[in-house]
């Protein structure tokens, strides 16, 4: 395989290339693809693609720039942990209370789901809530794994955070997303204590790298701490 182009919802794009095979005419042709079907139309009928770029990629902001395109506000930071030595691999331990295990099965997904909704829509009304459901398509993902789908929960179910890890046994490479917490359940050390033991399963497994990606201060501290310092910055 050489190439995927693939967007996370319409108005974006992905451009994933084989580092040894890219060139720009081949991006210019799935730029040519993005802008064709991935464009989203506004209001006043102007057309508009968010396209994704290491901000140390020369190749694709010429292109980009040479294409009408502009950078907008937002970074985001990729750290990546390459797999410890053993022994030197520390977990966090779940605070007293607190539990962490794999996600458990169908009857907890009600669970899970509202966690999630609560730790990245704080301020949303429980009104608009749409319920569970859509966890059902994550979890038929190909990669998708309910022992690497980790939870910290209280003693009486609750769900308080969470991590999933994506692993590939191929490119024994694994991509860390969604991470949470529950507002009401913050600074407790849970984010660390769910991808710490994420990572160690991973490892556990062969896994070589880990990747994880973050937008916010906040979220890039605690991905210093658990996964390492290692950067590479993208943008839109």
């Amino acid at each position: 395989m050489t190439a995927v182009l693939n967007p996370e919802s319409l108005g974006e794009a992905f451009l994933q290339v084989d580092p040894a095979l890219r060139t720009p005419e081949l991006e210019g042709q799935m730029l040519d693809t993005a802008e064709q079907h991935l464009a989203k139309t506004g209001t006043g009928g102007g057309r508009r693609l968010l396209v994704w770029s290491a901000i140390d990629d020369t190749l694709r902001h010429s292109l980009l720039t040479s294409r009408g395109y502009r950078p907008v506000e937002g970074n985001e930071a990729q750290q990546h942990r390459h797999r410890a030595p053993l022994g030197q691999m520390l977990l966090t331990p779940a605070p007293s209370g607190y539990v962490v295990r794999s996600l458990g099965d169908v009857q907890e997904l009600p669970a899970r789901s509202w966690a999630s909704w609560r730790a990245f829509h704080p301020n949303e009304l429980d009104s608009a809530y749409e319920g569970w459901e859509w966890y059902l398509n994550i979890q038929r993902a190909a990669l998708y794994r309910r022992d690497l789908d980790i939870v910290a929960a209280t003693a009486d179910g609750t769900i308080a955070a969470f991590c999933t890890m994506w692993y590939d046994d191929v490119t024994r490479r694994a991509y860390i997303e969604p991470v949470g917490t529950v507002p009401k359940h913050q600074r407790h050390g849970l984010g660390r204590a769910v991808l710490t033991e994420g990572l160690a399963r991973l490892w556990s497994l062969g896994a070589t790298t880990a990747i994880v990606s973050g937008f916010s201060p906040g979220a890039n501290a605690l991905y210093d701490a658990a996964v390492g310092p290692d950067y590479m910055v993208s943008e839109p």
